[in-house]
């Protein structure tokens, strides 16, 4: 197995029907290959699946790309897919896709067991809510083969029975469903940068090149660039007013849109700082979205968008 990946899968003590799977390490192109065949092993025993992430220091876009497709294929069979302890840095990245609300997600493993239905063999979660900024293509006959317009190249794409797809033009990431409906998810398209720096305003000149580096990688319009920018330096200097061990900045970019994250352990906003309101004020103004919150393991984090 390659050092960068651990994965083990057991049964759970008096709930076999349900099994653990705990991973270690990067998730990503040189790794999902042994997690896939680890999924794949396991539906074949069950498919009331528990993931924890704890111990996993890296998620990439083909990563999570294999999370959807393995949630979907275990609700296909009649259970879920549930993920635990996931650390904040891909927690975030979750959050900057849209995924959070996509995905079942429980802070503790004792939580995620109780979720189960255990006293059911399928281990069937209850209705989950629509999520959201996930577009879903309605379609006109529940009759396959299926038609729909691609979200991003807007070219037509077929699917012939339900299933976990990618567009043959741009790759983008699809979930087809029993009821003839088409799951897009065209942020999985996305690159993502991590970068961890001391958080005190000495660093405000890496911070920013490193950004507008990134922003040149996209297509955004340099109106919007600019603006990006700006909300990006406006959002450090607030956050480095009390300087801070160190803080993480994950950027999630495409051709048409730019999320970019603020993640610490301490307070971002010193509490006693008269200034916070009008910063954030002015950055909303100038963003498609802002969010300032915490993540479930306690750490504090600040989002971003701006697409076109």
């Amino acid at each position: 197995m390659a050092e960068s990946i651990q994965i083990t899968s057991n049964p759970i003590p008096n709930a076999e029907h349900i099994h653990h799977m705990d991973v270690k390490g990067r998730i990503d192109a040189y790794t999902v290959g042994e997690l896939e065949e680890m999924f794949e092993d396991t539906l074949e025993e069950t498919n009331a699946i528990i993931l924890t992430l704890s111990e996993v220091d890296y998620v990439n876009s083909t990563g999570v790309g294999l999370l959807v497709k393995y949630h979907d294929k275990a609700e296909a069979n009649g259970g879920n897919l549930i993920m635990t302890e996931i650390p904040d840095k891909v927690e975030v990245v979750f959050n900057m896709l849209g995924l959070l609300d996509f995905f079942n997600v429980y802070q503790t493993l004792e939580a995620s067991i109780k979720a189960f239905n255990t006293s059911s063999s399928t281990g069937k979660m209850p209705e989950q809510p629509e999520p959201r900024d996930i577009s879903e293509i309605p379609a006109d006959t529940s009759a396959f083969p299926l038609l729909v317009k691609c979200l991003v190249c807007k070219k037509n794409i077929k699917f012939d029975i339900r299933g976990y797809y990618r567009c043959p033009n741009c790759s983008c990431h699809y979930v087809v469903t029993d009821d003839g409906k088409a799951r897009g998810f065209k942020n999985l398209l996305s690159q993502f940068v991590e970068l961890r720096i001391p958080c005190n305003s000495d660093y405000f000149d890496t911070a920013s090149i490193t950004t507008r580096s990134i922003l040149e990688k996209t297509n955004l319009p340099s109106a919007l660039s600019t603006k990006a920018l700006n909300s990006f330096q406006k959002l450090f200097t607030l956050f480095t007013k009390k300087p801070k061990p160190t803080i993480d900045l994950i950027f999630v970019f495409n051709q048409t849109s730019i999320n970019i994250g603020f993640l610490s352990t301490e307070d971002l906003i010193s509490k006693d700082d008269s200034s916070a309101t009008s910063v954030l004020k002015e950055v909303k103004n100038q963003v498609t979205s802002i969010e300032v919150d915490t993540t479930s393991q306690g750490a504090k984090f600040c989002r971003i968008c701006v697409e076109s």
